[in-house]
């Protein structure tokens, strides 16, 4: 479904191939998203924040989420079959029944999103787009964001799918008979490149090198040697003396006036600011967001930096206003490549922009004054910590949040008492307690229902709830301890209760309780390792206790 509101942007690929899609978006830092029709009913939807890809639905069935799992061996068809009834999020599904460990899925979703990405290349010329600047329609969509460097996605898709491009040969023909020369600040480590491309960035950072040398390097075809030099042409890798810095590179921003030195006199400049900072260290890349497990976290946070507005060569800064803001359909091969000289006449006979960028208000930003601390009053550091409230608005869970939740909790309802239990013992070594209890929950109610009320599993689910609900925030351990002793007087043949008691009786400094809880779960079972383990430990510290003891160690003289 499209947003409602009008395109900032729409073509064909053939005007503009997605991969100069990607650079523009990625060079300017644009947040939206952008639709391609592939047939009357497909149509693929693409997120980017920042210019970088995080989403991405298919109007088709490429790359399903169950055909990976099964391709990769993970679970069978008839399993994902049967968790595709629930009607949620597959691989949640998958995970929660025990089918599937979460490392194993996140690897495949990068897989699958990857692969998706590079489908987009493969598109045909005839292709329609429309960019929407600032849409949210697939904010919610699916899982969390990807987090795949967007160099790494070009790469793949150029390496895939390079040929397709309607600029891919125009772009070599230009640069056929220079001597290729990396620009000094290229960012070619972001690119992922394989052995044989790597191979052709080292000549490449030795010296020039035309693309006639490229292809004589044993070992790299052609056909990576073509499409090595088009993504480093179109990402503006390559330093062709137009002054142009890579993409992905942002122009440092001008400072005040630097202080100015004589001999040992220094003289500082007379302007200040007023509660100006010093420039932040780094090389000027904004910071990364969510260290995922899917990869390298390349998505600059939002207010990490002023908004910027790319200024042209013959436009003033004052000139500036959202209607002389270049538009997507600008970008063909000579608006991305601009160090490239394809010629005055193709540049006048390119079609006009179809381009109607909506109103808006510029942003200003204007610094905020520091108050001066009142000398009279405390300091922060003497204060007393505030206590945060139970729920603020930062912790307001998003739809697709609730979403997520309402899946789980359908989940859990349809696993099976011992599939529960394993959940819950799961996430009580994880220490989350919520999912823990909710999962005990779910289990006492489905033997109460089945009749199995009093039972040994019903004694075991039991005392698994009262472990996750002692894991929780400031939970009531002598209430919770009062639980298990009325459970170990109906019967003190099951180690659960005991163990359980025995944990509580520990945290609650009952040391010779706690000692007696798990001498007496040896005896139930004699190779339980918790109790073992827990029992080695209270007895180490009694030892030391004793042996350090003033009075025990005069007597003993």
């Amino acid at each position: 479904m499209l947003p409602q509101t009008p395109p900032m942007a729409e073509g064909d690929l053939a005007q503009t191939p997605y991969a100069h899609l990607a650079v523009y978006l990625l060079d300017r830092r644009l947040t939206g998203e952008l639709f391609l029709t592939a047939a009357e009913d497909v149509v693929h939807a693409i997120r980017f924040e920042r210019g970088v890809p995080v989403k991405i639905r298919m109007g088709d069935s490429y790359a399903r989420i169950g055909e990976l799992l099964v391709e990769d061996g993970l679970v069978s068809a008839e399993t994902v079959e049967g968790a595709a009834l629930t009607g949620g999020l597959l691989g949640d599904v998958l995970v929660l029944a025990g089918y599937v460990e979460s490392a194993a899925l996140n690897a495949v979703l990068d897989r699958q999103f990857r692969l998706r990405m590079q489908h987009v290349f493969e598109l045909p010329p005839e292709t329609p787009y429309q960019y929407f600047d600032n849409a949210e329609t697939l904010k919610d969509y699916g899982g969390e964001p990807a987090c795949v460097d967007p160099f790494e996605l070009l790469w793949q898709g150029v390496r895939a799918h390079g040929e397709l491009s309607a600029f891919f040969a125009p772009t070599l023909d230009r640069l056929g008979a220079l001597d290729l020369k990396l620009h000094p600040q290229a960012l070619l480590s972001r690119f992922g490149f394989e052995e044989d491309a790597q191979l052709l960035a080292e000549v490449l950072a030795l010296e020039p090198t035309p693309i006639s040398g490229l292809l004589d390097i044993e070992g790299v075809s052609p056909d990576i040697v073509n499409k090595f030099v088009y993504a480093l042409a179109i990402t503006r890798q390559l330093d062709l003396g137009r002054g142009a810095l890579p993409v992905g590179l942002e122009p440092a921003s001008p400072s005040a006036a630097p202080a100015r030195s004589l001999a040992k006199v220094q003289l500082r400049s007379q302007v200040h600011r007023r509660g100006a900072a010093l420039d932040a260290p780094g090389d000027g890349e904004r910071s990364m967001r969510r260290l995922s497990v899917r990869g390298m976290a390349v998505i600059p946070r939002e207010e990490d930096a002023p908004e910027t507005v790319p200024v042209s060569e013959s436009v003033s800064p004052s000139e500036i206003s959202p209607a002389t803001r270049p538009s997507a359909t600008d970008v063909t091969a000579e608006s991305i490549s601009s160090d490239l000289d394809f010629g005055a006449a193709e540049k006048e006979e390119r079609a006009p922009s179809s381009v109607e960028p909506a109103p808006s208000s510029p942003k200003v930003s204007t610094p905020r004054t520091p108050a001066r601390p009142d000398p009279t009053l405390p300091s922060a550091s003497d204060a007393p910590p505030s206590i945060p409230p139970p729920f603020t608005a930062e912790e307001t869970p998003t739809p697709a949040e609730e979403s997520s939740r309402r899946l789980v909790a359908d989940t859990i309802r349809l696993m099976s008492v011992d599939a529960l239990m394993k959940l819950a013992r799961e996430k009580i070594d994880e220490k989350e307690a919520t999912m823990a209890a909710e999962a005990c929950e779910v289990a006492l109610k489905k033997l109460t229902d089945e009749g199995q009320v009093p039972s040994t599993i019903h004694i075991e689910v039991s005392c698994l709830s009262a472990w996750a609900r002692s894991l929780e925030p400031h939970p009531d351990l002598k209430a919770l301890a009062v639980e298990l002793d009325d459970i170990i007087r109906e019967g003190d043949d099951v180690a659960m209760p005991r163990l359980v008691r025995g944990l509580l009786r520990s945290r609650l400094g009952n040391e010779a309780g706690a000692t007696t809880d798990f001498r007496r779960v040896l005896e139930i079972e004699p190779r339980h390792e918790l109790a073992q383990r827990e029992l080695r430990g209270l007895e180490s510290r009694t030892v030391k206790r004793g042996e350090t003891g003033f009075l025990k160690r005069l007597f003993r003289r």
